[in-house]
């Protein structure tokens, strides 16, 4: 799946105002610096979605893309507990 980048710049701006909101800005960088020396320069964003695994629910997803390649989107109910899963899933 490929995202053009104007649909990239609308997601950071979103996904920044959400942590702004949180106050979860520092958490999410140092994350951020993690999966990118992990996985080779890979970029994250955070986005609220309806998926079907959360049964109509809001949910908050945090997807990770090497150049036009998804490696992979994880979910939270909150952000606080998709960045907690998140550092959880990188270190196994």
């Amino acid at each position: 799946m490929m995202y053009k980048p104007s649909q990239l710049k609308v997601l950071k701006q979103q996904q920044r105002r959400m942590l702004q909101q949180a106050g979860l800005e520092k958490e999410y960088r140092k994350l951020q610096r993690k999966i990118k020396k992990e996985m080779q320069g890979a970029e994250t964003y955070i986005y609220k979605d309806i998926t079907p695994s959360s049964l109509g629910e809001f949910v908050f997803v945090l997807t990770i893309i090497r150049e036009d390649d998804i490696l992979a989107q994880v979910q939270g109910m909150d952000l606080e507990d998709l960045l907690e899963t998140t550092e959880e899933w990188i270190n196994e």
